[in-house]
């Protein structure tokens, strides 16, 4: 049975395989009917050449000119994938601008690649795309299969969006990275690793950083920034959650107990900065945590980034009784406090802390275990964590996307020269939707639009919001760019804070205070800084802080007169804040006011701007 089963098989192939060769040698052409047809094919090369060569030409002549590059696309009238790929780069809202604006575009034939670029290697397929400088030489070349997908369009439009960016012409300084591609500068710290970063924008800052083992892989993790009350974070405290929950876990290295703000929100903001560009986590499961007076700094750092932190663990830790309107939060704080049943202190101030709260509708919940003035056991801290996740806005997959896409949009218009607009835009839906994937895109556009002052101070930012929540808003970003050392990025925030109605002359003191004192010399700008004082004086002339800033100024500017009258109007304290830290700033004060005293009378600077630093509030 089997022996004439395989007969029938060799005999049904034989008759196939003679079908098919006899089928074969009829579509076999003769030799004059090859020639013919080799003719043909010649004359249609030589016709597209003719077109070709003048178009490709010109594209060199005008690539130099404009100095741009020279984007060639290779394809033809019968290709489809060719025609998709034609409309993306023409018509697509996100793209046709960047390939509009770095390049000069041209399409050739198949048949005319080899004559225009002999010493190019040659394509096997079409589409294909070659990038090249006005002198024709290859810069890269690019194959679109590489790149095609089952969707409507065809391919793969951030992809192509990427390669476009990647390759534009190196005098376009203003190419933004588009939000919606992941800025990823090599970490020195693999999945399951822990190790000490460097923030690249600003190197004399780093952070201690925790990636759980699943980091890198298809599902975004959340993010803690810790705090710790004797410095160095609070990454060996809150790993082992972290691992449990698979969530990254950052240790603030600034932040220590009695350290003055002013020596910190530098840090805070470096740190941000930098994990924002180099790691990917889920911008909507943002949270702070910290033990003792770490918990206190993790509603200031909560407080400093309303836009993005959702919620705050608060171990063992409190307000630190500061009640005063300078304490906004930003509405619908999550926070989760724990502490232990013996911790008297923690335990007192959670009634006045919650009232204090509810007034910026925030959502509390309360964990107790065994013990004192003690960190939560890690068991505790799965379950405060868990209940934050739970709680916060949660945003489909969908509503990445659609960020992903407007940040794209953001960022072809930026290439367009229309940052302004966009820049008042990525402004108005931060601040409308906080602690979302919209406010992402929008703040890492705000980010790199603001760190070019010689660009950004030209924008007229006519629209832009304004009231205390953006003035906050700017103000912070000021305060720690300017504690920094970020010139551009201060200068630009200050700019948008002149703009957008000054609520709070704290915020006068602060930033006017800055520009006097900063570390950094490239941020200090005395006059600039006396004439935000004069200004704020003027609708607030009771207010003795500001004269005695002022006063200090005259004193730099060896006015000692003036700043003696000035003096004179100042009633100590002038400072009107509570609480131990409060108590702190005042008694650092007094300091500021006996140098002013003893500078009037030796006639002589005796200022020292690191001690009007110290009475910044935070």
């Amino acid at each position: 049975m089997k022996n004439s089963f395989m007969k029938m098989v060799g005999i049904c192939l034989c008759i196939c395989i003679s079908t098919s060769v006899v089928g074969y040698s009829k579509k076999v052409l003769t030799e004059a009917e090859q020639k013919e047809r080799e003719a043909k094919q010649k004359a249609a090369a030589t016709d597209a050449l003719k077109i070709d060569k003048p178009a490709f030409e010109e594209a060199c002549i005008n690539a130099k000119k404009s100095e741009k590059n020279v984007l060639l696309v290779v394809g033809a009238k019968w290709c489809g994938w060719c025609r998709i790929m034609d409309d993306i780069l023409k018509k697509d809202p996100a793209i046709a601008p960047i390939v509009e604006s770095n390049y000069i575009h041209v399409d050739i034939r198949y048949s005319s690649f080899e004559t225009l670029l002999p010493n190019v290697k040659s394509i096997r397929m079409i589409p294909n795309i070659a990038i090249l400088s006005w002198d024709k030489k290859l810069v890269k070349r690019f194959n679109p299969v590489s790149i095609e997908t089952k969707k409507p369009n065809g391919y793969d439009k951030e992809k192509l969006l990427a390669f476009l960016l990647e390759w534009a012409p190196t005098k376009n300084t203003n190419v933004l990275e588009t939000a919606s591609l992941t800025n990823t500068v090599p970490l020195n710290v693999a999945p399951g690793g822990r190790g000490k970063v460097q923030c690249i924008d600003a190197p004399k800052y780093r952070y201690d950083l925790y990636l759980p083992t699943s980091y890198g892989k298809e599902k975004l993790l959340p993010i803690v920034y810790t705090s710790n009350p004797g410095g160095g974070g609070m990454v060996n405290a809150y790993k082992d959650m972290g691992e449990q929950l698979q969530v990254i876990i950052v240790g603030e290295l600034a932040y220590r107990n009695n350290r003055p703000i002013s020596d910190i929100i530098g840090s805070v903001f470096a740190t941000l900065r930098d994990v924002q560009n180099r790691i990917e986590f889920d911008p909507t499961a943002q949270f702070s945590a910290g033990m003792s007076g770490g918990a206190w700094q993790s509603y200031n750092i909560a407080r400093w980034n309303s836009a993005s932190i959702c919620g705050v663990m608060a171990a063992g830790g409190w307000l630190g009784m500061e009640y005063e309107p300078w304490f906004r939060h930003g509405t619908g704080l999550l926070v989760a406090r724990g502490a232990g049943v013996d911790d008297k202190g923690s335990n007192r101030m959670r009634n006045r802390d919650s009232k204090f709260l509810s007034n910026f509708n925030a959502t509390i919940k309360d964990w107790s275990f065994p013990g004192g003035h003690v960190d939560i056991p890690t068991s505790v801290k799965i379950e405060m964590l868990q209940w934050l996740l739970e709680e916060r806005a949660t945003q489909a997959g969908a509503e990445q996307k659609i960020a992903e896409a407007q940040g794209t949009k953001w960022n072809a218009k930026c290439k367009q020269g229309d940052g302004n607009s966009v820049f008042v835009e990525c402004v108005d839906s931060l601040l409308k939707n906080p602690r979302t994937w919209i406010a992402y895109e929008a703040q890492k556009i705000i980010d790199r639009l603001m760190q070019d002052y010689t660009k950004f101070q030209k924008f007229s930012l006519d629209g832009l919001p304004a009231g205390q929540s953006v003035e906050n808003y700017f103000g912070f970003i000021a305060y720690g760019s300017g504690m920094a050392g970020d010139a551009d990025t201060f200068r630009s925030a200050l700019k948008c804070f002149q703009l957008c109605g000054n609520c709070d002359p704290e915020w006068t003191r602060i930033l006017a205070s800055i520009m006097l004192f900063a570390p950094d010399e490239n941020v200090r700008n005395m006059i600039v800084g006396h004439q935000l004082l004069q200004e704020e004086i003027k609708r607030n002339s009771d207010n003795g802080s500001l004269k005695m800033l002022s006063a200090a100024y005259y004193i730099k500017e060896s006015q000692f007169e003036e700043a003696e009258r000035l003096l004179q109007e100042v009633q100590l304290p002038a400072l009107k804040y509570s609480g131990p830290v409060g108590k702190e700033i005042i008694k650092t004060e007094n300091i500021a006011y006996k140098q002013i005293e003893k500078s009037i009378a030796e006639k002589k600077d005796l200022i020292k701007g690191d001690v009007w630093l110290k009475i910044l509030p935070d």
